[in-house]
């Protein structure tokens, strides 16, 4: 159960109320990403594809498919990190009207993400 101050009912609708509705729900997002991107990574790196016949490229096959699976999961760590120290950042900037977005950080997280899948596609194509 939230605290609410004195004068402030459970309906209120202020901007500042409103924007701290947000950032947790921003933040719940971003976590409920980092746990599907871990779990993700780890289907996976658990995953044991199988090819024709099983040989040594087949071994060579499961140490690639767990190394994307672990850099998948370390991603959904990572996201998971930084959408917790943005939460309190952001919170905090909303307390004190100084709010500023964080585009880079977001922008380098989609440029990984990206170049993942790129990985991953390569590696269902047999090009790595």
């Amino acid at each position: 159960m939230s605290a609410l101050k004195p004068n402030q009912s459970a309906g209120d609708d202020s901007p500042k109320v409103r924007s701290h509705l947000a950032n947790e729900r921003t933040f719940l997002a971003w976590l409920r990403t980092g746990v599907g991107m871990m779990a993700f990574g780890f289907l996976v790196a658990r995953l044991r594809f199988e090819v024709d016949h099983p040989s040594a490229t087949a071994a060579k096959e499961v140490s690639k498919a767990e190394w994307v699976g672990g850099t998948f999961t370390a991603l959904g760590i990572a996201a998971v990190i930084f959408s917790t120290y943005r939460y309190f950042v952001v919170r905090e900037q909303i307390r004190s009207d100084t709010y500023t977005p964080a585009g880079a950080y977001l922008a380098l997280l989609g440029v990984l993400v990206i170049l993942l899948g790129l990985g991953i596609i390569a590696f269902i194509a047999g090009i790595i």
